[in-house]
């Protein structure tokens, strides 16, 4: 009877492993962009976060969060707001994005002075209707599954030809979430591993893009000289473009 008892609880160890391993060879990988900023004044600024599930496993999200840096000076000694636009996300509306913040805590990272702009997980919808992430990426302009777009804006002008250098957070602390995606995986809830792609990182689809650069442009009119040798004729340039440096 002992013997029996001890093959039968071996055979049941080896049971257990071998669907432990089954479970992380199912758990799906994934990257996340930040992708297509723009600016949409001299203080508003905006970006998109994209889900690219890589590997062959489905990703079914159950939730996302998290916490992306931003270079401080930036700022210009105004006050920051962070939002979700409204329509933006391409996944399952129990999924879209609802609150967001801006951290107020300093952190130093590679010599810059980052706060975070973070987003909460939203309580997953439940297996089976959670949004399935795209393996798709068509270039840097659509990178997957768009989780949302984001606005950050300032009480005042960004400060001429910054950038933001964006960074995620990896782990949590006071006022900065840390990153992380969960799916669901034979029905329970998992964390999923993923590539976190910053400003700096290679293969990169963040421009990094120059708030209130000199980007400049031109507008020529011009008359006509009377007559050939004279100097009656004009030539009037006109210039514009965004940012106090312009």
């Amino acid at each position: 009877m002992t013997q029996k008892t001890s093959l039968l609880k071996y055979v049941m160890s080896v049971m257990l492993v071998m669907l432990g391993f089954t479970s992380q060879a199912q758990t799906p990988t994934y990257d996340m962009y930040i992708t297509n900023q723009s600016q949409v004044d001299s203080k508003t600024y905006q970006f998109d976060v994209y889900l690219l599930r890589t590997g062959t496993n489905a990703l079914e999200m159950a939730g996302m969060q998290f916490g992306i840096g931003m270079d401080t000076s930036i700022t210009n000694g105004g006050t920051l707001s962070f939002s979700y636009v409204s329509g933006s996300s391409q996944l399952v509306s129990s999924s879209t994005p609802l609150s967001c913040s801006v951290g107020g805590s300093f952190f130093v990272v590679d010599g810059v002075v980052y706060r975070y702009l973070n987003q909460t997980a939203r309580t997953g919808p439940g297996a089976g209707f959670g949004s399935i992430i795209s393996a798709t990426k068509t270039g840097c302009t659509s990178p997957g599954t768009r989780v949302g777009t984001y606005r950050l804006t300032n009480t005042r002008d960004f400060k001429s030809a910054s950038s933001a250098k964006h960074v995620f957070s990896t782990s949590a602390a006071a006022q900065r979430a840390t990153t992380a995606v969960t799916c669901y995986v034979g029905g329970q809830n998992v964390t999923a591993t993923g590539t976190l792609y910053n400003y700096n990182t290679q293969g990169t689809c963040d421009q990094n893009l120059s708030l209130n650069g000199c980007a400049v442009s031109a507008g020529v009119s011009t008359n006509a000289v009377v007559c050939y040798g004279q100097s009656t004729g004009s030539a009037t340039v006109t210039l514009s473009g965004l940012g106090s440096s312009s």
